[in-house]
């Protein structure tokens, strides 16, 4: 448990710690208040059962706290005195609870509120090939549900096991006062029944807790793959495949959840029967002292006042435990995700480049996750501010190629030249800045085609020519004009009110808008039609025939458009890519 509050702590802001630490003051002083009022008890109830003022009444007046005239009161006054510090007391100790428990509730939002943002961040920040590898149902799940089951089930648990651990020892600090044979007895049976029960579920709650994170992932995987592919289902009629499927990860976390929910309840009838059996023990060791009535009493008020009060906190302690030990695979989670290294690119990320000349790739070696190489001993040379088409047959590697192009890919070996001088490009901001780009699928936001061109929230700033200028040269102009809200029309979800082709022009319009030295398009013309692309491609070379242009496309009006052309082809089939070569 205590390496898990390590990683806690690790991943948890300055703040997080400094109001934590608020929280631990808090709950000292509702414990001190605790001890008071239980401490009260006794001489309570011996005022009730006696005539004569009790001690507490006693030290006060010895302070000068109280005068002669109460001490001297009746039995009924000096009863109504003490009952008065008892609820001041109490009063006290229920404000500070009060307090705790808002700041609790506040605490763990914020602490909800600083983990996602941290967990986006890190995932919008990491390297591209952690994505590549990495499938985006666990990215929305650590986010969503791993971030609430981290609150839920390790940060409250700790903040309960805490307060209760602080009364705990309060209230066993009173009663060994009173009865330190029978209370340190009792606790020592509880401190072993609760470490045999701990030890025999740590791996149970460890592995439901594994279980229940998978269970989740998967979940979250075959809703997304269910809604995304809701058309062809309905066409081939496999919505049962898919809903079996999702099915199998709800009964899967029931399962795990029947079973956890069960452990955390059971130690709840041992408890209550140490409990029972301490009463018994204390009567009968009371009784054999052959004390009056006077003093029994008082003694038994406190301590069933005690039990009753210890028991249900017990309880709370080790069912925290129990579901600390549940979210430790969750506390590991968050400790990685949120603690990942990205491979550091050590360069001059200040450089700035001029991309005048060649852009060269020497003995460039590549491949994924130490599988087969894509690229092995690969030259290629681009000529700058010149348009060039990349072709060749799938597989080949030509998305590849642009990835470690624009430097999202880093190389196991090989040069990369800038006007035959050697750039690190991995990861380099500054070169990335050189760059547009239009994907193979484009990425729409649900928001408006205006939204979707500028692609950026705050768009208030927006420039109102380059916008017109993306519009027309992409060719949506005329599409825009047969809309009731032009460009305020909300294109849905990932762009589904709209054909392939308008997903394409809004892709290429964006690219415009934020049009850089080189624009690379990857396919980015293949869901329009012949005479459509060649307007666009007329556009393009009209408005930025200063501009480097690197197409891939397997289409032949994209390629005769070019000034270079480069293919790309296997030797054979696993094996890596090579150039077959250059003609202008």
């Amino acid at each position: 448990m205590l390496s898990k509050v390590k990683k806690i702590k690790e991943i948890s802001s300055n703040k997080t710690k400094k109001y934590f630490f608020f929280l631990i003051i808090m709950m000292l002083l509702a414990m001190i208040f605790e001890m008071i009022g239980l401490s009260l008890i006794f001489p309570l109830i011996k005022q009730i059962t006696s005539s004569e003022p009790n001690f507490i009444l006693i030290q006060l007046h010895n302070l000068n706290l109280i005068s002669s005239q109460i001490l001297n009161s009746s039995p009924f006054k000096l009863t109504l005195f003490t009952s008065l510090i008892i609820f001041i007391a109490y009063a006290t100790k229920a404000i500070i609870s009060s307090l705790l428990e808002w700041h609790k509730a506040k605490f763990l939002y914020k602490l909800q509120e600083e983990i996602s943002l941290k967990l986006f961040f890190s995932y919008i920040k990491s390297d591209y090939k952690r994505h590549l590898k990495e499938n985006s149902s666990n990215l929305v799940r650590n986010i969503v549900t791993e971030n609430q089951q981290f609150a839920d089930n390790a940060i409250y648990p700790l903040l309960i096991f805490l307060t209760d651990l602080l009364v705990i020892i309060g209230i066993l600090l009173i009663l060994i006062i009173f009865e330190p044979i029978i209370v340190i007895s009792c606790l020592i049976s509880i401190l072993v029944i609760s470490y045999v029960y701990l030890k025999f579920t740590r791996k149970k709650n460890i592995k439901y807790g594994e279980l229940r994170q998978k269970y989740e992932g998967l979940k979250i995987k075959f809703f997304n793959e269910g809604i995304g592919a809701v058309k062809e289902l309905k066409i081939l009629g496999s919505e049962k495949g898919f809903f079996s499927n999702f099915n199998r990860q709800n009964e899967g976390i029931t399962h795990v959840g029947t079973r956890q929910s069960f452990i955390q309840v059971f130690p709840q009838i041992g408890l209550e029967f140490i409990a029972i059996s301490g009463i018994v023990a204390v009567l009968l060791v009371i009784s054999s002292r052959n004390l009056n009535l006077t003093e029994i009493i008082p003694l038994m008020g406190v301590i069933v006042a005690a039990i009753f009060r210890l028991i249900p906190a017990f309880y709370r302690m080790i069912n925290c435990y129990v579901r600390i030990r549940f979210a430790a695979p969750v506390v590991d989670l968050m400790h990685s995700e949120i603690l990942y290294k990205n491979e550091k690119n050590n360069t001059n990320q200040k450089d700035r480049f001029e991309f005048k000349d060649i852009l060269s790739l020497k003995n460039i070696n590549y491949s994924y996750y130490n599988s087969k190489y894509i690229f092995k001993d690969f030259n290629l040379d681009i000529p700058l501010n010149k348009w060039v088409a990349v072709k060749g047959e799938t597989g080949s590697g030509k998305s590849t190629l642009i990835d470690i192009i624009l430097g999202l890919l880093k190389t196991e070996s090989g040069n990369i030249l800038l006007n035959k001088k050697e750039v690190y490009i991995y990861e380099n901001q500054n070169w990335l800045n050189n760059f547009s780009y239009v994907p193979q699928n484009i990425f729409l936001i649900d928001g408006t085609i205006k939204d979707n061109i500028i692609f950026d929230f705050d768009n208030s700033n927006f420039d109102k020519n380059k916008l017109n200028l993306s519009i027309e040269v992409s060719q949506l102009k005329e599409f825009i004009n047969t809309l009731d809200l032009g460009l305020e029309t909300i294109v849905g979800e990932r762009g589904i009110k709209l054909s392939g082709g308008q997903k394409q022009r809004i892709g290429i319009a964006r690219a415009i808008y934020n049009i850089k030295e080189i624009m690379i398009m990857d396919e980015a013309t293949n869901a329009l039609d012949e005479v459509t692309e060649k307007k666009l491609l007329k556009a393009l070379k009209l408005n930025f025939y200063e501009n480097s242009f690197i197409f891939i496309s397997h289409r032949k009006e994209t390629i005769d458009f070019c000034d270079h052309k480069i293919e790309i082809f296997k030797k054979g089939i696993g094996s890596e890519a090579i150039v077959r070569g250059i003609s202008n």
